[in-house]
């Protein structure tokens, strides 16, 4: 299934015993476009302050009640080790077990919040045609699918989606996301509109338009 990811932020996480704190932000491998770590807000537990629990720990999302549900309990989720919002290094900590962890550490990849990449203008071959305003998962192996650009500042009111497997890197000092593609495609590019479910005929419709390839095949 695909969603806004931005529809995540704000939504309460309940473990087996109750729920405790919301989800605030979301850490991503940089190299894979995978989410990693949910980031929880515990205001609700005794000591508060803000700890990671890993995607894979997620049992199931209750779109209807804005509920994350994990496998973890409460005082696991509360007794994690708190991350530091104002560290610079926060968004950028090698991964590995965190509270909900279960797999072996990639060495040498990083983690970005997706907070922070919102508002990266999207670079085509000559120049910037929006910026990020949201995101796209697949909640089956939380890969990002798409970034949800906002061209405003170009084409007033419309809204595309473009994989980030296509960028050619991205300057985290600039803000700035270089996609290979070209300023013409993304202008004739199927339009998406956040109000319907990005179904399976609107990405054939977009894979098609760019004459690439669907991740499906």
């Amino acid at each position: 299934m695909l969603f806004r990811l931005g529809k995540l932020f704000a939504a309460s996480v309940a473990a087996p015993d109750g729920e405790i704190g919301r989800v605030t932000d979301v850490y991503f491998d940089e190299q894979r476009w995978t989410v990693r770590y949910l980031v929880v807000d515990t205001e609700d537990w005794p000591t508060g302050g803000r700890v990671l629990i890993a995607s894979n720990s997620v049992r199931g999302i209750d779109w209807d009640r804005n509920l994350v549900r994990t496998e973890l309990t409460r005082f696991q989720i509360g007794a994690s080790p708190n991350i530091d919002p104002h560290s610079p290094a926060g968004p950028l900590c090698p991964l590995g077990n965190a509270r909900g962890g279960h797999g072996k550490a990639q060495m040498g990849a990083q983690l970005r919040s997706l907070k922070d990449v919102a508002g990266y203008q999207l670079l085509t071959s000559y120049d910037c045609v929006g910026r990020v305003e949201d995101f796209i998962l697949d909640n089956a192996s939380w890969t990002i699918r798409y970034f949800v650009i906002d061209t405003n500042n170009w084409l007033p009111g419309r809204h595309v989606v473009i994989p980030p497997q296509w960028s050619r890197g991205v300057d985290w000092m600039e803000r700035l996301v270089n996609v290979e593609i070209s300023r013409s495609s993304v202008q004739t590019a199927p339009e998406y509109h956040s109000a319907l479910a990005l179904s399976r005929l609107h990405e054939t419709n977009l894979y098609s338009h760019y004459q690439r390839p669907g991740y499906w095949q």
